[in-house]
């Protein structure tokens, strides 16, 4: 469940952090992103 959840993620935070950095969940959104993306 780590390859799906990291696909998924990847895919929906990669393009929606993205745009929502002008404050849509961009804070949240970026803790995620790096988490998975650093981990």
């Amino acid at each position: 469940m780590k390859f799906t959840d990291s696909s998924l993620i990847h895919e929906e935070t990669r393009a929606p952090v993205e745009p929502a950095l002008p404050g849509r969940g961009a804070r949240p959104l970026e803790g995620e992103r790096r988490r998975r993306m650093g981990v």
